[in-house]
């Protein structure tokens, strides 16, 4: 009996894999002339998940978990790196500017924060959750089942290309989005609510396509300035984040498993 729940669990990952494939081949970036129709696709994406991460029993569904204050104050570097999206340089310097009224701002964050939770509740949710209990009491499984859920995170993005997206910028979103699915990986552990993972991508995407899509920009965006800021943030996180997950106990994956 408890194989074929397993085996129901997997089949169910990999329709979650598949239906997020299907969604990024149809809309290869977050684009504020669609926003109605991304977030409505997405919105009843993550409600389907979100139902099957109900069912499984997985204790992940709680905003505000017990123990959520406690544990707020280490996933502040997470934080930093989402607001550090946001092109700050650029923006304190004037040399980008948002040109968007409120309304138009309003409805971006809100497509960002449902792109962000069927994401969250496809990849973090459904496919992390059954590799924890696949691998996560085994010595450094935690670290692999957050690595395996990483990599297909990012490789489903490379669906893009299905959609007409740039073979390089593909492969680039593709690299990028393996490391932050690490970060958001590290931010549910700690904080066991797949909402607040959801609004933190929200907050990240929203960041680092506010100003490409809904402002102007006089040059590059990524001046050496900002690129040394960025990379020395991420690493510095990175390290934070992979040194955790070495020494992290299978107790901690228990808390979020039935």
């Amino acid at each position: 009996m408890k194989s074929k729940k397993l085996i129901y669990k997997i089949c169910s990952a990999l329709c979650a894999i598949v239906l997020a494939a299907l969604l990024f081949s149809g809309a290869a970036s977050l684009s504020p002339e669609d926003n109605v129709g991304m977030t409505i696709t997405r919105a009843v994406g993550a409600a389907s998940i979100m139902f099957l991460i109900a069912a499984f029993g997985y204790r992940i569904l709680a905003p505000i978990p017990r123990g959520f204050l406690r544990a707020f104050p280490s996933v502040l570097p997470c934080i930093a790196v989402a607001v550090n999206n946001l092109h700050i340089i650029a923006l304190a310097t004037g040399r980008a500017t948002i040109t968007a009224d409120t309304r138009e701002i309003l409805l971006f964050f809100i497509e960002c924060f449902f792109v962000g939770l069927f994401e969250e509740a496809a990849f973090r949710g459904v496919v992390q959750m059954v590799l924890f209990e696949r691998i996560g009491a085994k010595k450094y499984g935690v670290f692999a089942a957050v690595f395996i859920s990483s990599a297909i995170f990012g490789v489903s993005h490379l669906a893009n290309i299905i959609s007409g997206a740039d073979v390089g910028a593909s492969i680039l979103q593709a690299g990028y989005s393996f490391l932050t699915g690490g970060m958001f990986s590290y931010v549910l552990i700690r904080t066991r609510s797949i909402w607040f993972c959801a609004f933190l991508h929200g907050i990240y995407n929203f960041c680092g396509y506010l100003v490409p899509q809904l402002g102007e920009v006089s040059g590059s965006l990524w001046t050496p300035a900002q690129i040394v800021l960025t990379a020395s943030v991420a690493v510095i996180v990175g390290i934070y984040v992979v040194v955790y997950f070495v020494k992290v106990n299978s107790s901690e994956i228990e808390k979020m498993i039935l």
